[in-house]
């Protein structure tokens, strides 16, 4: 248990020292449409961007109390960030016991930190609510198939109005909870609330026109089909190199089947619906969208496994004492 202390230590340092670093070009660009919607200029009309627009809600809910400083809406992502680690944790907790709990917590955090998710992006909020719904699944023995697949629902909604992938996650969610029937209807019911609210809002403005051309169409055709030799140099030396035990470990679960069941087919379904964003957009923070499915994956066979716990220790000490020393020297 010492040695999860000390990991949980260096895992909150790295989080600090992440929070002074250079401003993330995606995130001028949410802080400025953020402020140009605070003084009546909506999303998309005077800046070209094509992410739907949850990412813009929480900026302008958060530019009264945090005002232009960046730091603070990085605060908040750390705090969402421990939220969707939580998750992690209850499902180990749940599955295995509390310290195979904090092993998936602390591999969630670390996959993070490689993949820029500390700065205040659209990936980590998604990822946090896929966590949780890994959690509602898990858990849903202990409440009514009903609630459960409304609830399920109302997040992938969330996730919808903050990512575009989210459209891969609703997928599997649809079929992890195994919707048929009245239960898929509550499902669907759930699904278009907020999406629905938020249409209904650029509707009335006269915006939604403006709303599906940003988010639809243009961004389909903004990202340049760069599939190739490049894109897997960009895997090999950018994703899988410096997670590799990681990746490793996940590998060995692969062959040896372990852990045997339903979710490891749920989590396969699910990285490869995602497998086409991953590829045909070489971007580290992309890869935050399948962190939950990892981590989950790696507590599992931390769990059958205890012989690799020492490797992965090793490897998350090395992910956090690297980000710590990268994020001095590169600090503002």
């Amino acid at each position: 248990m010492k040695f999860i202390i000390l990991l949980v230590s260096l895992s909150l340092a790295a989080a600090g020292t992440f929070l002074f670093q250079p401003l993330h070009p995606d995130e001028g660009q949410f802080a400025q449409i953020a402020a140009n919607w605070h003084q009546g200029i909506w999303p998309y009309s005077l800046i070209h961007d094509n992410k739907p627009p949850g990412i813009y809600l929480i900026y302008l809910g958060l530019r009264p109390l945090l005002g232009e400083a960046i730091t603070g809406y990085r605060l908040v992502f750390l705090i969402i960030n421990l939220l969707g680690a939580s998750a992690v944790y209850l499902i180990g907790r749940h599955d295995y016991d509390v310290r195979v709990g904090w092993w998936g917590g602390l591999t969630y955090l670390g996959l993070l930190y490689l993949y820029q998710g500390i700065f205040a992006l659209t990936e980590p909020p998604v990822a946090a609510l896929t966590a949780w719904c890994g959690w509602l699944l898990c858990s849903r023995d202990k409440r009514p198939r009903v609630a459960s697949s409304l609830s399920l629902g109302i997040i992938g909604g969330l996730m919808l109005i903050m990512k575009q992938p989210a459209v891969s996650l609703i997928l599997w969610l649809a079929g992890a909870v195994k919707a048929t029937g009245y239960k898929l209807g509550l499902f669907g019911l759930g699904l278009i609330i907020v999406p629905g609210l938020i249409t209904g809002w650029w509707a009335r403005e006269g915006q939604v026109g403006v709303l599906i051309k940003a988010v639809v169409i243009n961004n389909l055709s903004a990202y340049p089909a760069s599939f190739g030799v490049t894109t897997f140099n960009f895997i090999a030396s950018q994703i899988i190199l410096p997670a590799l035990v990681i990746w490793l470990i996940i590998g060995w679960g692969w062959i040896k089947q372990v852990p045997q069941g339903q979710r490891r087919q749920s989590y396969l379904i699910a990285i490869i619906l995602l497998l086409p964003w991953l590829l045909y957009r070489p971007y580290h923070h992309y890869w935050i969208l399948i962190v939950p499915f990892m981590s989950v994956w790696v507590m599992d066979i931390m769990a059958i496994q205890k012989r690799w716990r020492l490797f992965l220790g090793i490897q998350l000490m090395l992910i956090y004492m690297g980000s710590i020393w990268l994020n001095l020297v590169n600090r503002q």
